[in-house]
């Protein structure tokens, strides 16, 4: 699958001497992650079942929120188990750090420290 590249911090689209960057297989998975895992449950009109945290809940049970992360992380597209999988909640500044690894129909695929929820 070829996707537009976006930026892993900005989440800006990617023009390098003016034209569009392209991606496809591994890197088009860990970019779909990447998206998949910042929506909010129901936050995308199109497919409300998309999205692994409610915002309007005040303190989900960690270890719901990293079984709904799995969960999520294998309905995307080319992924065809999770391999590795850690996460960690900083209760100061209330973020959750993700890292995982993934086979992919293309090969291993990792994020480490790459998603923040």
């Amino acid at each position: 699958m070829i996707d537009i590249k976006l930026d892993s911090v900005t989440h800006d689209i990617v023009v390098e001497n003016g034209d569009l960057v392209l991606i496809d297989g591994v890197e088009s998975i860990v970019q779909g992650l990447r998206i998949r895992l910042a929506v909010l449950s129901g936050e995308w009109y199109l497919d409300n079942s998309i999205g692994i945290i409610n915002a309007n809940e005040d303190r989900p049970d960690a270890d719901d929120v990293s079984i709904k992360v799995q969960q999520e992380i294998v309905k995307e597209d080319g992924v065809t188990r999770v391999t590795e999988y850690a996460d960690d909640f900083n209760a100061q500044t209330r973020v959750l750090s993700i890292s995982f690894k993934v086979m992919t129909i293309y090969g291993e695929a990792k994020l480490e420290n790459g998603v923040q929820l």
